[in-house]
């Protein structure tokens, strides 16, 4: 006995897609014209909160200057609003942008720094003082100490260098952000 094949497809029905524009039966021209018009005024909309100007914007009013890290043995973390210090920064030389400006506390209110810069490190052997501006060629900033104790401990168990921050440039952030942004009506 022979056994029967079985067709995946039953060839007693053909089955027929139908694209057709049912808009134009509910609608009137004018009010496809205004839903149109609507459309492109939405996606206007969109392009213009993923445009760079307005990106720009957005963060010079966030507190995305500066970026705080501790450094150890293995992992670098982004401190964030964690950070035990802030960092107020007047950049004069955009070079110093993205640059790693490792700070090195002393004690309750003073540190020293040390930052590549041009090709060779620059360590300052001078003491500053918390809460006091500091000026240099390329950046004047002000650090303020205000958790000593973490730092005390986060120095003693890390490493040497173990903390420091990097002013950020908007025109990168923003850049980053452009490529994560997802914006939908």
């Amino acid at each position: 006995m022979a056994k029967k094949k079985i067709s995946p497809i039953n060839e007693e029905f053909d089955f027929k897609l139908l694209v057709t524009d049912n808009a134009r039966s509910v609608f009137n021209e004018a009010t496809l014209k205004r839903f149109n018009e609507q459309n492109n005024k939405i996606a206007s909309s969109i392009e213009l909160i993923r445009s760079k100007v307005i990106i720009e914007r957005v963060l010079k009013r966030l507190p995305l200057q500066v970026s705080y890290y501790s450094k150890g043995e293995i992992l670098t973390n982004e401190l964030y609003k964690l950070s035990p210090f802030t960092v107020e920064a007047k950049v004069k030389d955009s070079s110093i942008l993205e640059v790693p400006i490792i700070i090195d506390f002393k004690s309750e209110n003073t540190f020293s720094i040390l930052f590549p810069f041009k090709n060779e490190k620059h360590k300052t052997e001078e003491v500053f003082k918390s809460g006091q501006w500091v000026s240099f060629e390329e950046i004047d900033f002000k650090v303020t100490i205000n958790d000593y104790n973490t730092i005390k401990a986060l120095q003693q168990d890390l490493s040497q260098d173990a903390f420091y921050f990097k002013i950020n440039s908007l025109t990168l952030l923003a850049q980053t952000l452009i490529k994560e942004l997802l914006v939908t009506p």
